[in-house]
């Protein structure tokens, strides 16, 4: 269990700045900026789908 948490944390560490190199390219008139703001909205963005995933009830009983 605690490799997978590891290996979940290295992945994270890894794609974190590989996503900032991303959209920096990709978004040239914007440069860094862009990459940092892609990189500040991807964790709120999975705070709102987590929040909104813990409503749903998964108990089939």
């Amino acid at each position: 269990m605690f490799a997978c948490f590891a290996l979940a944390g290295d992945v994270g560490c890894a794609s974190g700045p590989g996503l900032v190199s991303f959209v920096s390219e990709h978004l040239p008139e914007c440069g860094l900026k862009a990459g940092l703001a892609a990189a500040i909205l991807f964790p709120v963005i999975l705070i709102i789908l987590l929040a909104a995933s813990t409503g749903y009830d998964t108990d089939t009983n």
